[in-house]
């Protein structure tokens, strides 16, 4: 269900981009003045490093997976 989503919303900052000749953060700026530019930025780096940590994480065993019991 996300994945139109998010497809309409690149497709959209890119012909954005292509038919204003600028990025996405500087017409957010232009538009909307600079705390909402500084907000859109930090959420891009915040949602970058949560899919870092996601990425690289190790999660620990719990258990052995084999399907044996002891006991």
């Amino acid at each position: 269900m996300l994945i139109p989503v998010l497809y309409m919303a690149q497709e959209m900052t890119v012909r954005l981009g292509i038919v204003t000749g600028k990025g996405h953060g500087q017409l957010i700026r232009e538009r909307f003045g600079p705390r909402w530019a500084d907000l859109s930025a930090t959420t891009l780096l915040v949602s970058a490093v949560g899919a870092l940590l996601t990425e690289f994480s190790v999660s620990p065993r719990w258990g052995s997976c084999s399907g044996s019991r002891s006991g």
